[in-house]
């Protein structure tokens, strides 16, 4: 098992706040900075005090794989299952899936819904209309069972290139950890920026997109 630093158990304690009264929150953190041993003691607190049942989202397969092993990394025992591809592990109290697996077809098999829900790498979350429908259709299913669902979204880059904010899908931002905060705390190593000069003109390069 791994003891959570101080900053994540802050963000833990944020989030917990926050959830008070708002159902969805941000948590910002840089890279580096472990964000699934922050929601995975979150997650961890969840299970130990309540009943509820916990979603992880992510859009890639290594981020899947890294979130089980965080999550075994906070408690070996917490009950972990994997829905992507042909593995479909709903029955567990915590389920890792695949954004895109969360299809409606899925989603309609599922006869006890999430809780609670965290999004890995939410910035994606504006761009890709899929999220907005997996946490619709968890609030909707435990509003009919007079359940809260409950949403986290976590990411080191909160600003997108496309100028889309985020607020369209969080009500709050429960917690910012900067990278100067981190450097400071000895998590990230101090930033060293070089400069290269040479005697390229790209005047006639043009610009595309």
């Amino acid at each position: 098992m791994i003891e959570p630093r101080g900053y994540q158990k802050r963000a833990k304690v944020a989030v917990l706040r926050s959830w008070r009264e708002h159902n969805r929150s941000l948590v910002v953190m840089p890279t580096g900075t472990g964000k699934p041993i922050m929601f995975g003691s979150l997650i961890q607190h969840v299970l130990e005090r309540t009943s509820l049942r916990c979603l992880v989202v992510a859009h890639r397969d290594e981020l899947i794989t890294q979130t089980v092993k965080s999550l075994r990394l906070i408690d070996p025992m917490m009950p972990v299952g994997v829905v992507k591809g042909k593995s479909n592990e709903w029955q567990e109290r915590v389920v890792v899936a695949s954004v895109q697996s969360l299809h409606k077809k899925r989603r309609d098999k599922i006869s006890d819904p999430f809780d609670v829900i965290v999004i890995d790498e939410a910035h994606h979350a504006q761009a890709n209309n899929t999220y907005g429908k997996v946490i619709k259709w968890s609030e909707d299913a435990c509003a009919e069972l007079g359940r809260r669902c409950r949403t986290l979204g976590v990411t080191a880059t909160p600003f997108r290139g496309d100028k889309r904010g985020l607020g369209a899908v969080f009500q709050t931002l429960a917690f910012t950890y900067t990278i100067p905060a981190a450097v400071e705390d000895g998590v990230l190593c101090p930033l060293k920026a070089y400069q290269i000069r040479t005697k390229i003109n790209l005047d006639g390069c043009k610009v595309s997109a």
